[in-house]
């Protein structure tokens, strides 16, 4: 796959397999822009990896929408879109479960890359191209204890 002077969005780019992906796809020659929840961190990360920072946060509609807005007026388009933000920090025995907090990993893991799955297949659709890679978790395999 030729990705030089492609353009892609990672979001949870700031650390880990985010990071990581980001700087892959920078040194195969592709312009990449980061996002996150914690500006300050992204803006460190970004200036490290040669990445573009966007601070937003996946589980906020208006942020997405300003994200997508600023790629197609700035990018004039959208190769790719790795889906990786996700958060996983919270682990309660069955008979112990917060449906509050289960509702918060929910609106980042699945309906966070819902809707910036979204608004990338408009971009996609409208120039017919386009990569969209959604990260997921093996917490599904885990299960809680009882």
């Amino acid at each position: 796959m030729e990705l030089k002077g492609k353009k892609y969005i990672v979001t949870g780019g700031s650390s880990g397999l985010g990071k990581a992906m980001a700087k892959s796809l920078i040194a195969e020659g592709a312009k990449v822009l980061i996002t996150g929840r914690d500006a300050h961190k992204l803006r460190i990360v970004a200036a490290e990896i040669q990445a573009e920072p966007f601070h937003t946060d996946v589980c906020n509609s208006s942020e997405v929408e300003a994200l997508f807005a600023y790629v197609k007026e700035t990018w004039g388009g959208l190769d790719g879109l790795i889906n990786n933000a996700g958060i996983g920090d919270y682990w309660a025995e069955v008979d112990q479960l917060d449906v509050d907090e289960m509702q918060r990993i929910f609106q980042v893991n699945v309906f966070g890359a819902a809707r910036m799955g979204s608004q990338a297949a408009r971009i996609f659709k409208a120039q017919k191209s386009g990569d969209l890679v959604n990260i997921a978790s093996t917490a599904s395999k885990k299960g809680f204890k009882m």
